[in-house]
């Protein structure tokens, strides 16, 4: 219960409404809270193009387009097994008011052609009549194919066709690590302009900037809830190879600390990060903003808004006026 209460805090920190599960099942006990908490889950369970990407090997499956998912039930072992994966999902947290919406599998390259991609939406759009379902998210609405609540009808996206899914999730994540003049030239021109008005306009992965972990903080909470793990032993060893990295280069006068050094690069990650968000926000077309970073590995890639314990890298105030 407290480590969900930090991710909530967390989030309310920021002045954010949702959170995405990405590439992995979300837990009961998030959903609780976040039910608890009027806070919103986008669940994807990860390894869904498995479902289908055995007929994707050299050409796409030919003949026509048929989103009814006909001939496309699960063949291979690995179709089977992340057909199951992401059923289950679904069944486990269907009832979860915080759950706004299903998705089965992270930047995906996919055919309209192949019907295993059609089967796969239509259970999962039956267990749950309730819910958007997307197939994917990122790279571009090509491919994409939607379900829509108590709707009985597949939408896609294929050019060739005129078909448009309705949903436009376009990953944007390409950061230099600080926000640049160049990322906004005029009215119409800028990082993240959008004047679709035709399907829900969404930037999958807005690229927010990178920092460290904050390991003397890190260090601290183990200490304080006398607990023990490789996370602690890493952040450990992290922290003194900055701490002699600061005497090395004769940083001290202006980082007196790793920690301080942690806290100023988490400043800048925030102040990027705020501003890409007002960067999306002035364009009223987009709908959906996530924002890339909110890690759940132990350690990161140094994208993370926050860090594995949920604990803020800087003052969040700047991004949460921005949000």
């Amino acid at each position: 219960k407290a480590a969900v209460q930090r991710e909530i805090d967390a989030v309310h920190a920021f002045g954010m409404n949702a959170i995405q599960n990405h590439r992995h099942f979300p837990k009961a006990a998030v959903l609780d809270g976040f039910d608890h908490a009027g806070l919103l889950r986008y669940c994807e369970a990860g390894g869904g193009s498995a479902i289908w990407d055995e007929t994707m090997r050299g050409d796409p499956p030919a003949g026509p387009i048929n989103p009814s998912g006909f001939g496309g039930e699960p063949n291979s072992f690995a179709n089977r097994y992340e057909f199951a994966k992401l059923l289950a999902m679904v069944k486990a947290y269907r009832s979860h008011p915080s759950v706004v919406m299903w998705s089965i599998n992270n930047e995906t390259a996919s055919s309209s052609h192949n019907p295993k991609m059609f089967y796969a939406m239509q259970k999962v759009h039956e267990l749950d009549p309730s819910r958007i379902v997307v197939l994917k998210s990122g790279f571009d609405p090509e491919g994409e194919i939607m379900a829509r609540p108590y709707s009985p009808e597949l939408f896609y996206g294929e050019s060739s066709t005129g078909h448009d899914s309705g949903w436009h999730d376009i990953h944007n994540e390409d950061s230099a690590g600080v926000y640049q003049d160049n990322l906004y030239t005029d009215p119409e021109h800028f990082k993240s302009y959008s004047a679709d008005a035709k399907g829900i306009a969404m930037w999958g992965e807005l690229g927010t900037a990178n920092s460290p972990d904050n390991d003397a903080a890190t260090g601290r909470w183990y200490l304080a809830h006398k607990a023990d793990g490789y996370n602690r032993v890493a952040a450990a060893a992290r922290l003194s190879a900055y701490e002699s990295f600061l005497d090395k280069y004769k940083f001290r006068s202006a980082f007196p600390t790793a920690e301080s050094l942690f806290r100023s690069v988490g400043h800048r990650h925030y102040f990027a990060a705020s501003h890409l968000v007002e960067n999306a926000r002035i364009a009223n077309a987009n709908d959906y903003i996530a924002l890339s970073g909110w890690e759940s590995t132990t350690v990161d890639n140094h994208s993370g808004l926050v860090d594995a314990l949920r604990d803020l890298k800087s003052d969040p105030a700047l991004l949460k006026q921005a949000n």
